[in-house]
């Protein structure tokens, strides 16, 4: 019987003891109190350094067309146009890059090492649609997916989408698709009005 009593005393208290993970997506307001961030302007992205301010273990989630406007929106904001799914242990610093493009077509380039940034929103949603079919695909490294940005930012005509050198027919058309499923508003390509 003393040896019952003192086996269910472990097990509760290992109950007890048995560590959280927290699922978080870095746009989330739960984030605040959870992680701390520094994002940076770096080749072909950004990159952020990520503290778990916790105990728990976290899962944080950096989903596509999340956008980073800069401090004075006086630069483009960088739109994430591959999501990343980050594990962190308790009090666990990581570094890592997101692959980003310029988010405004009209205003100057962040240069390199830059770090003042505001807190990420989610873009609109028939952007974040088209960058995760892109994504989905394995397209979001070709360079059509800066004018794909450009296209739901700057409402640059869907004709801009115009085809890189290293991207074959197929893939253009894809990436191509993918901007413009279900889209509710009418393009005026030169010459031609179509809805899609």
């Amino acid at each position: 019987m003393k040896n019952a009593i003192i086996l269910s005393v472990l097990l509760c208290a290992g109950l007890h003891m048995t560590a959280v993970t927290k699922h978080l997506s870095l746009e989330s307001k739960s984030c605040k109190n959870n992680i701390s961030y520094q994002v940076s302007k770096a080749d072909r992205g950004v990159e952020i350094n990520i503290r778990n301010l916790g105990k728990d273990s976290i899962i944080l989630n950096i989903p596509v067309g999340l956008i980073f406007h800069t401090a004075l929106n006086d630069m483009q904001p960088q739109v994430v146009t591959r999501h990343q799914e980050l594990c962190l242990a308790p009090r666990e610093v990581r570094i890592t890059r997101l692959n980003t493009r310029c988010g405004n077509a009209s205003l100057g380039c962040v240069p390199f090492g830059f770090t003042e940034f505001r807190e990420p929103v989610m873009g609109d949603a028939e952007m974040v649609n088209a960058l995760k079919a892109i994504e989905f695909a394995g397209l979001d490294n070709r360079g059509e997916i800066q004018n794909v940005v450009w296209h739901f930012t700057n409402k640059h005509p869907i004709g801009s989408i115009a085809q890189a050198m290293n991207t074959t027919n197929e893939e253009y058309r894809a990436i191509f698709a993918a901007a413009t499923e279900n889209r509710s508003r009418i393009y005026v390509d030169p010459g031609r009005s179509e809805e899609h």
